[in-house]
């Protein structure tokens, strides 16, 4: 299945056994509904997978609200 992260949220019940997150740095926001998304949708999955071709400015913050969509421990 394809969609875009505005409609993720629709997806949330289903256990996927992977996930792949294009364009990852839009989840880059601890408190933002994208994250709480794709981190949710993560937790379901076997394999979860991030892409971006944005450089990473040097915000801690930002990097780790990536990270944790990999790993709920971060």
């Amino acid at each position: 299945m394809v969609t875009n992260y505005e409609q993720i949220h629709k997806y949330l019940h289903i256990a996927f056994e992977a996930v792949i997150l294009d364009e990852s740095h839009k989840a880059k926001n601890f408190s933002s509904n994208i994250n709480t998304y794709c981190r949710s949708l993560a937790s379901l999955s076997t394999y979860t997978y991030l892409f971006t071709g944005t450089p990473q400015d040097k915000s801690r913050h930002e990097l780790l609200a990536q990270i944790a969509i990999l790993d709920p421990r971060v």
